[in-house]
């Protein structure tokens, strides 16, 4: 174990040969450096408060939905160019049913993770080519994206994925 200046105690990256406690309770790293990286991260997030971060479309919380795999859902309603839509992040509760102000200072925001999609502004987002090709037999027509609530001093950090289904047609409307 390894004291913190706080006086608490966290465990320290061992490897898996010499671990002598139940291996259920284990966490196992491919190596020490991402080992000692995660621990780290828990050592900064040890007693701050959770927050919540959620997504909002048309002005509404996106519920949490338990058949999507990221956990929401956003429907595809594009501006009139057809390409673009709109998204923004905001701050929940637990539950991602309301907003709440009982969160860090940082305004939470949106990322692109994957999907033929880039970022114009923080709540802006517009279908483009890209590196994976739309002629390709097995393309998905997802796009994932997340929203992140930053860490502050008295706040962990926060992610919410939501993923996006495009309609098939939408190569036509790049061209």
């Amino acid at each position: 174990m390894l004291t913190l200046p706080d006086g608490k105690q966290t465990p320290s990256t061992i490897s898996r040969n010499t671990y002598k406690g139940d291996p259920h309770d284990a966490f196992w790293y491919f190596d020490r450096e991402m080992a000692e990286m995660t621990m780290a991260r828990y050592r900064e997030s040890r007693g701050k408060r959770r927050q919540y971060v959620g997504v909002c479309q048309n002005g509404k919380l996106l519920p949490l939905n338990s058949k999507v795999q990221c956990g929401m859902l956003a429907q595809w309603i594009p501006d009139a160019d057809g390409i673009t839509f709109h998204l923004q992040a905001a701050y929940s509760d637990s539950t991602h049913v309301k907003r709440t102000d009982d969160h860090a200072a940082n305004r939470p925001h949106i990322e692109v993770i994957s999907g033929p999609v880039e970022k114009i502004d923080d709540n802006t987002f517009r279908i483009t080519n890209y590196e994976a090709g739309w002629d390709k037999p097995r393309r998905s027509f997802s796009v994932l994206l997340v929203a992140v609530g930053e860490p502050d001093k008295q706040y962990r950090g926060c992610v919410q994925p939501v993923m996006l289904q495009l309609p098939h047609d939408i190569m036509d409307r790049l061209k």
